[in-house]
């Protein structure tokens, strides 16, 4: 399902793939665009400013993740960042219910 994410959603969303998915098995997954479209245009006099700026643009991808995923059933947290414009990176934590 998160293949599905860094292939087929990310392409209607943002015309592109996802450049690298890294898991470590056990329910984390960071996904990383080194080109993510909504930077790609963005400058500021000074990189930790650009920086600060950005961090409100991630908040949309980060809900979108999060969505498709709920509504495949999986409960997931998801944290969004960037240190250098204009690549982003989204780390997904599963949630694992105990009942």
């Amino acid at each position: 399902m998160i293949k599905f994410l860094c292939k087929d959603m990310w392409t209607l969303v943002f015309r592109k793939q996802i450049d690298n998915l890294k898991t470590n098995h056990r329910g984390v997954y960071v996904l990383t665009d080194n080109t993510f479209r909504p930077f790609a245009r963005m400058s500021m006099s000074s990189p930790s400013e650009a920086i600060a700026k950005a961090q409100p643009f991630l908040w949309f991808p980060s809900g979108v993740i999060r969505g498709a995923l709920a509504s495949m059933g999986i409960n997931a947290t998801v944290q969004a960042e960037t240190s250098e414009l204009p690549g982003a990176t989204f780390q997904i934590k599963t949630v694992t219910t105990k009942g």
